[in-house]
């Protein structure tokens, strides 16, 4: 069954302290749904989580945070068949000190919502940022700091306001396409020296900028 965070609440967890999903029971099945039962934690209240690991065994879909003033801190979500955070509706959500590993489609999906991160570490530590609807969602990074890889523009037909941060080029070619790079109208940009560890296509319409100092 799925926690949900139906109130202002506080829960803190010790260093051990995990929610794991039991794949194959119930709605924990690897297939995308539109409701919330695919998600391990969700939360639609204000509320403080800290100290907590969700497992989603690739089966649940991470944690989800629909609505209220929320606050992540030391929070890591692994294994997830989507996203390992999922931010959407009307939530403003801060993060200090989270992380992902092993989430089939990146580190975190904001759909409508607000994020604010901590620190350069709490943006590093899940790899990738994205908005598949950039007009209505809000990313604000640290101050000061500029993402090695950064997209923008059209991610498919129907998301022409896509805007992600990635930590390298590798967090940004596996999640999308097979590898493939052909979404027309996008722009990446290469800010920092990065490694590329898979094979990709850039295919036409997608454009890559990348400056004269890095490599």
């Amino acid at each position: 069954s799925v926690v949900t965070v139906d109130r202002e609440v506080t829960i803190t967890g010790t260093a051990e302290s995990m929610l794991v999903a039991v794949p194959n029971d119930g709605p924990y099945n690897g297939e995308y749904s539109s409701g919330t039962d695919k998600y391990v934690l969700n939360i639609t209240a204000g509320a403080t989580i800290q100290n907590l690991t969700v497992d989603s065994k690739d089966s649940a879909f991470g944690i989800n945070v629909w609505s209220g003033t929320v606050s992540l801190e030391d929070v890591s979500s692994v294994n997830s068949a989507g996203a390992g955070f999922v931010l959407g509706g009307s939530a403003t959500v801060s993060v200090d000190g989270i992380t992902s590993d092993g989430c089939a489609w990146g580190g975190m999906n904001v759909d409508g919502a607000s994020v604010t991160f901590a620190d350069a570490a709490s943006f590093e530590g899940i790899g990738s940022v994205y908005s598949e609807d950039s007009q209505s969602s809000t990313i604000t990074l640290p101050q000061g700091y500029d993402a090695n890889v950064e997209m923008t523009g059209t991610w498919s037909d129907r998301n022409t306001n896509y805007i992600g941060y990635y930590n390298d080029i590798d967090d940004l070619v596996t999640n999308y396409n097979d590898n493939r790079l052909t979404k027309n109208g996008a722009v990446i940009a290469i800010n920092a020296d990065v490694e590329l560890n898979t094979d990709l296509t850039i295919e036409s319409g997608t454009t890559m900028t990348i400056p004269s100092d890095v490599t």
